[in-house]
């Protein structure tokens, strides 16, 4: 994923389109030149479909196991200031794509994004996704001229990785419905390595909870380029706001802290500290002296495990946070709670909304923070932009709660 110093992350959404552009100019060019590095140059075709290249291509090694089908999504537009606010009516309504998983004989996995080819070296594009990437020209694997030093791998592959998986958002999102697919699909049997980063705290709590072995993981980023004797691989459960009626039972079931209270009494505020450009609540004291009078009392989600965040979540009757990764532990509230989600009035992100409206009996509501509101229909550019709150607004907000 795409990273800037701190002081240069608001500039983050034209830099992103930059390189898009970058790349797709580049790409004819970058895959061409890279046929005279043999067994590095990088994919010369792609398939936007696992399974139309499986059946165009039946001595290719490729095959797919369906897993779900497509869901009509509905969702409740939610209640806040200020209301009716457009981001969230343009997702109200939604068409699942299907999930599959698929088998790649003689695979290769190259990158921390997890970009999977196939033994002819084709990018099997729908198994390979990355952020605001909607065609294959516009992949960084094309942003180089030629692939990492091939490493062999022998025996069953299960690449777990993809974009973002550093955050914990995306990890908790992407890796652990990937690896239920797997074994929906009945392709978990026999796996020898499994292909994700643990370099992080979390992602090593969250392996272990899922009963992965340490001597199994092969860390994309430390091997950017794996030959596999097999890969099994599948789709996202998550990717653009399409989030499965399954994928939040199923987090309970395997990372849940079992039986929640009976009645949650938790009154939670997340705070991201104080770090220019990171969302932070730049009135925080403020903000923080006002939620007092409600017996919210703030907490740092990455000061604690993970175990320590699901059950926090799961005691907390409300929760207040500005937008960020550690909501997405809403997964586990109980019924009866309610979240409040600040945004800076440039960067409204309905993902922790769609999310909410999976989870049942949860309530959700959202405050925009202080400042010009952008133009309909323009871009929402400002993701590292910090919030400051309108604490008279807030405090009407709780009150009605």
């Amino acid at each position: 994923m795409l990273r800037l110093p701190g002081p240069f992350r608001r500039y983050f959404p034209p830099v992103k389109r930059a390189v898009l552009r970058t790349t797709e100019r580049a790409a004819p060019v970058t895959r061409r030149f890279s046929r005279v590095f043999g067994e590095r140059a990088l994919p010369q075709g792609s398939a936007w479909e696992t399974a139309d290249y499986a059946v165009c291509h039946p001595g290719g090694g490729v095959s797919v196991v369906p897993v779900a089908g497509p869901e009509e999504l509905r969702r409740p537009l939610p209640e806040g200031d200020p209301p009716d606010h457009g981001v969230f009516a343009a997702h109200r309504s939604i068409t699942t794509t299907p999930a599959f998983a698929a088998t790649v004989q003689g695979g290769a996995v190259v990158g921390p994004y997890g970009a999977v080819l196939t033994e002819d070296r084709t990018l099997l594009f729908d198994l390979s996704p990355y952020f605001g990437v909607f065609t294959p020209d516009h992949h960084p694997i094309y942003l180089r001229l030629r692939l990492p030093p091939e490493e062999r791998l022998p025996g069953t592959a299960a690449v777990l990785t993809t974009r973002g998986v550093d955050n914990y958002c995306h990890f908790l999102l992407d890796v652990v419905p990937r690896l239920h697919m797997l074994e929906a699909a009945g392709l978990a049997e026999g796996v020898d390595h499994y292909v994700v980063n643990r370099s992080l705290p979390f992602q090593r709590q969250i392996l272990e909870q899922l009963g992965v072995p340490d001597d199994k993981v092969v860390e994309s980023s430390a091997h950017p380029h794996l030959r596999c004797g097999r890969l099994v691989v599948s789709s996202l459960a998550g990717y653009d706001l399409q989030l499965p009626g399954w994928v939040v039972p199923h987090l309970r079931e395997r990372l849940g802290p079992g039986a929640a209270p009976a009645a949650p009494r938790r009154r939670i505020y997340i705070s991201r500290g104080q770090t220019k450009n990171t969302r932070r609540v730049t009135n925080e004291a403020e903000v923080l002296t006002a939620l007092g009078r409600f017996g919210v009392t703030p907490v740092t989600p990455e000061t604690l495990t993970v175990e320590e965040q699901i059950r926090l979540f799961s005691e907390a009757e409300l929760i207040v946070a500005p937008h960020g990764a550690a909501l997405t532990n809403i997964v586990f509230c109980a019924a009866g709670a309610t979240v409040v989600e600040l945004f800076a009035p440039d960067y409204v992100n309905s993902c922790f909304w769609a999310l909410s409206c999976q989870v049942e009996g949860l309530r959700y509501r959202y405050l925009v923070g202080e400042g010009p509101l952008p133009n309909p229909g323009q871009a929402a550019l400002g993701v590292a932009s910090d919030i400051n709150v309108d604490v008279a607004k807030l405090t009407s907000l709780l009150e009605r709660i």
